[in-house]
């Protein structure tokens, strides 16, 4: 075998490394991924409590959402479905001015439905 035939081979392993890694790198990386956990929020006196799990009794419509990225994004909207329906339903926060809010990397923000 001579030496340009081993330098081609070893050029295409390393192109298709290459070709891999970017596209893991475009696939996981740059996606967006967000958490999102619809709560139930009740006022005590000038505080809010907020729970996943727990029942309360004068409670609001709240959704805490959670940038897991490494860059930054931009929520303009809040919402939900109703399970069996197409039509999509969204939470229109008070103060009026919080949304659209640029949210960092790996920062969370809630927004209660008044």
């Amino acid at each position: 075998m001579n030496w340009s035939v081993t330098a081609a081979i070893i050029g295409a392993i390393n192109g298709t490394i290459a070709l891999d890694l970017s596209l893991y790198n475009f696939y996981f990386q740059r996606r967006v991924r967000l958490r999102v956990i619809p709560k139930l929020t009740a006022t005590r006196r000038d505080c809010f409590l907020s729970s996943s799990v727990d029942l309360m009794n004068d409670r609001l419509a709240s959704i805490e959402v959670i940038n897991l990225n490494s860059f930054a994004i931009t929520i303009a909207e809040v919402g939900f479905t109703v399970a069996g329906q197409d039509v999509r339903r969204s939470i229109r926060p008070d103060p009026k001015d919080i949304l659209p809010r640029r949210l960092e990397a790996r920062v969370s923000m809630a927004v209660q439905a008044f």
